[in-house]
């Protein structure tokens, strides 16, 4: 069971994406307020390999970003509603393109930021800012032992 028993009320929904040049991943996860405190939990998370075409770390950053939006909207049709949505990113310049209108770059990011603000219109406003050391979607792009996983 996703909720737990003795929630407060609808849950926060917190999206993180990351990619490098080798891999791009996003992760949802849903964060409780309980009689017992706060309760995360992972609900779903994606990685995929980066093209084998060269694309510059923004576009791959921005196709991660894609990719949580559609994670965040699979969850959402499971879970129905939620208080708050926030999504995280490690990146400024994708920053600034889910924040400016679609149509005002080329084709390849025009389509990519057109498809996240048809996807959740406010989501262009609940992007935050993570450090890639805080981000948990780093951990889908990036070499781990798995000794130096925390569960």
């Amino acid at each position: 069971m996703i909720k737990p028993e003795d929630s407060l009320r609808d849950p926060q929904l917190h999206g993180f994406s990351d990619a490098n040049e080798s891999a791009l991943g996003s992760v949802i996860w849903l964060k409780w307020n309980t009689f017992r405190g706060v309760e995360l939990k992972l609900v779903i998370a994606k990685s995929l390999v980066a093209p084998f075409k060269h694309r510059s770390i923004p576009r791959l950053e921005l196709t991660a970003v894609v990719v949580m939006a559609r994670l965040a909207l699979l969850v959402l049709q499971v879970v129905g509603k939620v208080s708050i949505m926030k999504f995280w990113i490690n990146s400024e310049v994708v920053l600034a393109w889910a924040r400016s209108p679609a149509k005002t770059f080329k084709p390849f990011v025009s389509a990519k930021v057109q498809e996240i603000q048809d996807a959740l219109p406010e989501f262009s406003k609940e992007f935050r800012y993570v450090p890639s050391q805080l981000n948990p979607a780093d951990t889908l792009t990036k070499p781990i032992k798995p000794s130096e996983l925390q569960g």
